[in-house]
């Protein structure tokens, strides 16, 4: 709401903020960043103004300078925030919304007390329109660590759930293949290879060019497990070509797992490496990018773009990707290993299937385990101690088929399997327009449109009531009572509102005017005098809100 935003006071020749948005990565926080940028366009009185901070940036100046100058909304992520609102850079006196993006994501990579540190700082006086207002999103919220934040930083929260605890986007289809280091498939993979990916180097001491003689001298479980990291890729290239993928996100665990991956993609593709938008990276059949927490801000920048303007083929990433990124017509995202947890599979298979548009998630799902990089004390892969992490070492044994069980669980359904070699989609999913409006209703599938169709009687009632609400309001403590207003059609909603309200102001006693006697400086009058008048300043708010989200539907 613009004017609650301009309503902070000026301090000396600035306006203080009224907004703090924290987003769990840098990637997102600019996304979001972006985004107030278009739509600020159209709100032009007042004017918003709104700045970035985020860490790793080297224009410290102009950020000063901006905030000097005076902003409505901050972005940013929680380690910066909290850093310059401590050395006293950004004022919170006038925080009216302290917001949480991915909340359940900011609490996972550790920010609870970096988040309780900034709200430390910010104002909890005030009621109806001037009280904090605190507020938490995520496709993921129902956790008792988000329950416990909420009570924290909020009074009696309110939970708002579009979807349900247990949902899923029912214009995602979900298939999975079987990647079987034992079966033929896989052995004639490893002989009729296009390309020879580098692995990881678990099963080598760390040593990432020790070469594929490592797999002749393991034995057992050790062999499979470096077989499932030499045939993985392969399975991936077979089934971008047999879905004829053009555009696609691709999970990997690590961001060592990213770089290895780009590295198999390129060669496969011929060597020619995505070097900038000149190069045109779909010369290469297998165009590809890294989105990873390892690569620079301004690398991710450019690789983001590059995906997104269809300059390069596929976006190779860690979980950094799965959170809040927009891709709009996104038709495919691949894990090639699956997450740890099934709410980051929702999360991952979330960037397709938005705006209504069909996607397909496909993953690749290894029939025994893997032994994969788990390190202590912050170390990145690889490391030269490949022991057991709980002896110390670096290293886990992955059970991809005990998380496919508990990702169908949450799901709800096993997944489809494609098999070798063709793996074809089943007849179901193969008409499928994979990134296009789901049918031809508009672009809504036709659940969605029938579910639209139904609450639009209820939403326009609304907004008339929500007119006559502050009609009324209005009427009652800006122009001096509801005589002053318009006269609304004959049987509107207004005009029953209206007569209600008539009707209670002409019972209310008069405060003012001859005969009447003058109330006590803060007795039980004028307490409940300002109840009113802040319970009407609450609603104006709400109501000026709620208007415009009725007109946008």
């Amino acid at each position: 709401n613009a004017s609650l935003l301009a309503a902070a006071p000026p301090v000396g020749d600035r306006r203080p903020p009224s907004a703090i948005i924290l987003e769990p990565a840098r990637d997102l926080a600019e996304q979001v960043y972006s985004n107030i940028s278009d739509y600020k366009k159209f709100v032009s009185s007042p004017s918003i103004d709104h700045v970035l901070l985020i860490g790793g940036e080297s224009n410290h100046k102009q950020v000063d300078a901006k905030l000097k100058a005076g902003v409505d909304i901050i972005v940013g992520t929680p380690g910066r925030v909290d850093d310059l609102v401590k050395r006293g850079k950004v004022d919170t006196k006038s925080i009216q919304f302290f917001i949480l993006d991915e909340a359940d994501r900011l609490l996972e990579t550790g920010n609870l007390d970096t988040i309780m540190s900034i709200f430390s700082k910010l104002p909890k006086a005030g009621i109806g329109a001037e009280r904090l207002q605190c507020c938490f999103f995520s496709a993921t919220l129902h956790s008792p660590e988000i329950a416990d934040l909420s009570t924290r930083l909020c009074q009696n929260p309110t939970w708002v759930d579009l979807k349900g605890k247990d949902a899923v986007p029912d214009t995602v289809h979900h298939v999975v293949i079987r990647v079987d280091p034992s079966a033929p498939f896989a052995t004639s993979l490893m002989t009729e290879a296009w390309a020879s990916p580098t692995t990881d180097a678990c099963h080598r001491g760390g040593n990432l060019r020790g070469g594929a003689k490592a797999l002749t001298a393991l034995q057992g479980k050790d062999r499979l497990s470096e077989t499932i990291k030499l045939v993985k890729p392969q399975f991936l290239l077979r089934v971008i070509n047999a879905l004829d993928m053009d555009m696609c996100l691709l999970f990997c665990r690590t961001n060592l797992d990213c770089d290895l991956l780009e590295e198999f993609l390129v060669e496969a593709g011929g060597g020619r490496r995505f070097n900038g938008k000149a190069e045109k990276g779909k010369e290469n059949r297998y165009s590809c990018c890294v989105l990873s927490g390892m690569r620079s801000m301004d690398e991710r920048r450019r690789n983001l773009a590059a995906f997104k303007e269809g300059d390069v083929r596929f976006l190779i990433c860690t979980d950094v990707a799965a959170r809040g990124i927009d891709i709009q017509g996104l038709p495919y995202v691949v894990n090639v290993t699956l997450p740890d947890v099934p709410e980051n599979y929702i999360h991952r298979i979330g960037r397709v299937g938005r705006a209504d548009r069909m996607g397909l998630a496909v993953s690749l799902v290894a029939t025994t385990e893997e032994r994969v990089w788990y390190c202590q004390n912050k170390l990145k892969p690889p490391q030269s101690d490949t022991r057991d992490y709980d002896k110390g070492g670096n290293c886990v044994w992955y059970n991809e088929p005990e998380l496919l069980k508990q990702i169908e669980k949450r799901v709800g359904q096993p997944l489809l399997e494609l098999q070798p070699p063709d793996f074809r989609l089943p007849t179901e999913l193969a008409t499928s327009n994979y990134g296009e409006a789901a049918d031809d209703t508009g672009g809504y599938s036709a659940s969605a449109a029938a579910h639209l169709d139904e609450l639009q009687s209820d939403v326009a009632r609304l907004m008339q009531l929500e007119v006559s609400a502050q009609h009324i309001w209005l009427g009652l403590h800006m122009l001096g009572g509801v005589d002053h207003l318009p006269q609304p059609p004959s049987g509107s909603a207004h005009e029953k509102s209206r007569n209600a309200a008539q009707g209670s102001a002409s019972e209310r006693p008069s405060n003012s005017g001859q005969g009447s006697k003058p109330k006590k400086r803060g007795g039980p009058g004028m307490k409940n005098s300002g109840e009113a008048r802040s319970a009407g300043g609450e609603a104006a708010g709400h109501g000026g809100g709620n208007s415009g989200e009725g007109q946008a539907r």
